[in-house]
């Protein structure tokens, strides 16, 4: 998951300690990950929430020098890419018939290794409900395919942009 991965990386550079776990979406408040279980007991979902968090509590915040509108602008543009490249990423892996020739073993073994207690039969039953959940998403982006690929390229080109003006976003 790109966004666990970010939350992760967060953690990384900043030295904090943390535990990766397999998610389990039915744990979280959102349904979906990245989420975490705070030390108090608290559970929270959404990276930009966490990472808000982890910042806000940080003694070296990493965000602490960076100009503000820089800093909005910035995430305005990754949340963009998180929801429009992730959505096109779900259509290629779990709609178009050649990705999920090649996605559904990975989430076979997946399910399988999540939730050992499932009983074999009931494993494709399972792999179906996922490949549902993320084709409903992926098509709230890319319903109209010319159009979701032409603003994932704009995305990308903006991105390519700014990593021409500055060495980070």
């Amino acid at each position: 998951s790109p966004p666990a991965t970010k939350v992760q990386l967060y953690c990384h550079l900043t030295g904090r300690d943390y535990i990766a776990r397999l998610g389990d979406t039915r744990r979280s408040p959102n349904h979906m990950i990245p989420y975490v279980r705070w030390p108090d007991g608290t559970w929270q979902a959404e990276s930009w929430d966490i990472l808000e968090r982890l910042e806000a509590e940080s003694d070296e915040p990493l965000d602490e020098n960076l100009d503000r509108e820089a800093l909005r602008s910035g995430r305005a543009l990754a949340e963009a890419v998180e929801l429009i490249c992730y959505d096109a990423c779900l259509y290629d892996r779990f709609v178009r018939p050649e990705g999920w020739a090649l996605q559904r073993p990975i989430l076979r073994a997946y399910v399988a290794q999540l939730a050992p207690w499932i009983a074999w039969p009931m494993i494709p039953l399972v792999v179906w409900a996922v490949r549902r959940k993320q084709r409903d998403r992926a098509h709230v982006t890319m319903a109209d395919i010319s159009s979701g690929q032409a603003r994932v390229r704009e995305l990308v080109q903006e991105v390519a942009r700014r990593l021409e003006q500055a060495p980070f976003l």
